[in-house]
């Protein structure tokens, strides 16, 4: 790489199509600040060399096909990075402890890679933060997407020192706790919660109802138990409520009617949530998904659900007031449910 280079502040090779092994030799460019090599075809490890770049704060290297053993813990050197893309690449190994250091971190993305082992603790140092428990660390943090990749273990409690954060992405990987640790609802900046597809246990925490800005709760494909917090209703933004495919019992809570005007997305199917559905949706009525599917629920669909003008995808059995809802474009019948009433003419 050529010496004239070396006085560069800002390196965008995005969206070509670049092939080969990221040259060590860039770890030469001091005066970086901004290096962008996404969506490209390059291969082969993250160059150590990176971590030479003291002023670098902007490192994007998403969508590639980079792999090696592991992320270089030299990354950790890079103390005035604001942003680490490595998302949508081949990634392998253990997320480096080293990680804490970057304590300028405000977007951390390594999603979709085949990450496995701990999540570090000291990402609960990266305080600045918007999303990693030495990710606790890295408290200017915005938003930490660490979703589909194979970690396991626990959620780090750290993760509750990331007071900045307003998305936390750690769906599809192995997680595993007896409880969702109470020290998340310490995130009251967090707008999205992504806690899908792992091996989570235990009820779901009461406290997630302190989080108010929360516009998507997503909790799908656990083993979460117990019964639905009545705490939930407190959430008075939210958009998308998942909870579908787990161990969740007992009533669904009557006040869920009063979120109507503001969600968008409930979605609960096959748990086993019983009794009558108590609810009253409201005028104005925003659910377009509505989905109870695979449950031991009795009795008749209210009707106050012909409120919710904009269904698009409805999973009950047929109530007589079914032909009202003129934007319906998806009715499933599939159901363990003993919800009753007759197939309406209107259909």
């Amino acid at each position: 790489m050529s010496p004239s280079l070396g006085n560069l502040f800002y390196l965008f090779l995005y969206q070509n199509q670049l092939s080969g092994s990221v040259p060590q030799e860039i770890g030469y460019l001091r005066s970086l600040t901004e290096l962008d090599l996404s969506t490209n075809f390059l291969n082969g490890s993250i160059p150590p060399s990176l971590g030479n770049l003291n002023n670098l704060s902007y490192l994007s290297l998403y969508e590639n096909h980079l792999s090696g053993c592991h992320i270089p813990p030299e990354i950790g050197d890079l103390t005035n990075a604001k942003l680490f893309y490595a998302f949508y690449n081949e990634l392998v190994g253990p997320i480096p402890a080293e990680i804490g250091k970057m304590r300028s971190l405000q977007n951390l993305s390594l999603q979709t890679n085949n990450l496995f082992g701990l999540i570090p603790k000291t990402i609960g140092d990266l305080t600045e933060l918007k999303h990693p428990s030495e990710l606790g660390k890295l408290k200017n943090l915005n938003d930490l997407g660490l979703s589909n990749n194979q970690l396991s273990g626990p959620i780090p409690s750290s993760f509750g020192n990331l007071r900045n954060l307003q998305g936390l992405f750690l769906s599809d990987n192995n997680l595993t706790t007896e409880g969702i640790p109470s020290s998340i609802c310490n995130l009251t900046s967090l707008v999205r919660l992504d806690l899908a597809g792992n091996n989570l246990k235990g009820e779901i925490p009461q406290c997630l109802g302190s989080i108010s800005g929360l516009l998507v709760l997503k909790m799908s494909d656990n083993n979460l138990s117990g019964e639905i917090p009545l705490s939930i209703c407190n959430l008075t933004s939210l958009r998308r409520l998942v909870l579908a495919r787990n161990n969740l019992m007992g009533e669904i809570p009557q006040c869920i009617g009063n979120m109507s005007g503001h969600l968008w997305n409930l979605d609960m199917q096959h748990n086993y949530l019983s009794g009558t559905l108590r609810i009253t949706f409201k005028n104005g009525c925003a659910l377009k998904l509505f989905n109870l599917n695979g449950n031991e629920l009795e009795g008749r669909i209210p009707q106050s659900l012909a409120n919710c003008t904009d269904l698009l995808v409805l999973n009950p059995s047929f109530p007589t007031w079914l032909g009202t809802l003129q934007r319906l474009v998806d009715l499933r019948l599939r159901s363990n449910n003993n919800l009753n009433g007759e197939i309406p003419s209107t259909v």
